[in-house]
């Protein structure tokens, strides 16, 4: 019984199917918010409507909200990407530079 939860436990495999790409669409529709919001508060030249600002706000922290609620999942995932880049890193390293043993 140990070794099942300890084998589920931070697996990405363990999130449900659009988990990834619900994080994914989340967490740039935060960046891009979070960006126009700023930019628009910022510049002196372009304005955007209140109403606008105040959509922008509501994307941003729905979409935050969104990403506090599965940051579980989602730091198993970049853990997960981090070790996948990792390997593919290390293979292209070996392939460019062979090491001759013996």
């Amino acid at each position: 019984m140990d070794t099942e939860t300890l084998e589920t436990s931070g697996a990405p495999e363990a999130c449900c199917e659009a988990g990834p790409a619900l994080a994914l669409a989340s967490t740039l529709a935060f960046a891009a918010a979070g960006t126009l919001l700023g930019y628009s508060l910022i510049a002196k030249k372009r304005r955007i409507p209140v109403s606008v600002k105040i959509l922008l706000g509501l994307v941003a922290g729905g979409a935050g909200a969104l990403t506090w609620s599965r940051r579980e999942q989602e730091l198993a995932t970049a853990r997960h990407l981090i070790g996948r880049v990792h390997d593919v890193r290390d293979a292209r390293w070996l392939k460019k530079h062979p090491v001759a043993y013996g």
